[in-house]
């Protein structure tokens, strides 16, 4: 499966991804200011060209029509990354200032099918990063995979098989935010929001960030 994951990127690496400056923007008063930090998934943008298009942008948007606030999104998100790396990706980085962290690992550890034990250490370790770095009423999201088979580039007979991990991937870590003050646990749906037979389309992002909003605003 890790054979066939690091196939399938390779073969997808000229899509087009955003290139400008990783972040998203909504005007308004009492500005909101959320960070996502994201792997190979949602987070990093594939298939559009800016962080305007792509999730950065359609969540300040989204968050700010849901709240009629500002919001300020800075985003750390790269196709390397893995959730056990992004600790050291947020090094150096104060997260004291952020009203709501998110974050996106995509489905990389559910299609290679990692280690229960592994992922279970990288989800105790970036929440407990994150609760111990951010302000005590700093929310933490955790965004659990998609499913396998709605990521255009993995649809296939084959991606079957890591159906189950993700599903219990996915369970992992929500058991883990229910022992974390301020944590909760969403799953992104698959998006048919474009008809456009792109990869991945700015309806597709605004279709995850409406999720996304309201999620944080149901909670709040």
């Amino acid at each position: 499966m890790a054979f066939w994951y690091a196939t399938v990127i390779w073969r997808h690496a000229s899509l087009p991804r955003p290139d400008d400056r990783a972040a998203g923007h909504a005007p308004g008063h009492d500005p909101m200011s959320v960070l996502i930090v994201g792997g190979d998934g949602p987070a990093v943008g594939w298939g559009v060209r800016s962080h305007g298009l792509a999730l950065p942008g359609q969540l300040a948007r989204e968050l700010s029509a849901a709240t009629a606030r500002g919001v300020e999104v800075d985003l750390v998100a790269d196709p390397s990354y893995t959730l056990a790396s992004f600790p050291e990706a947020l090094a150096g980085r104060d997260l004291s200032g952020y009203d709501v962290i998110m974050v996106v690992p995509g489905a990389r550890e559910a299609i290679t099918l990692v280690a229960p034990s592994a992922w279970r250490r990288s989800v105790s370790d970036i929440l407990g990063l994150l609760r111990e770095s951010a302000a005590p009423d700093t929310r933490l999201v955790f965004v659990g995979s998609q499913p396998i088979r709605s990521i255009p580039a993995f649809d296939s007979p084959l991606a079957s098989l890591a159906a189950a991990h993700r599903t219990l991937l996915n369970g992992i870590a929500e058991k883990a935010c229910g022992r974390i003050i301020g944590a909760s646990f969403i799953t992104l749906p698959g998006s048919d929001a474009s008809d456009s037979g792109r990869y991945r389309a700015p309806e597709d992002y605004k279709f995850w960030a409406r999720t996304l909003a309201k999620h944080v605003t149901d909670a709040s």
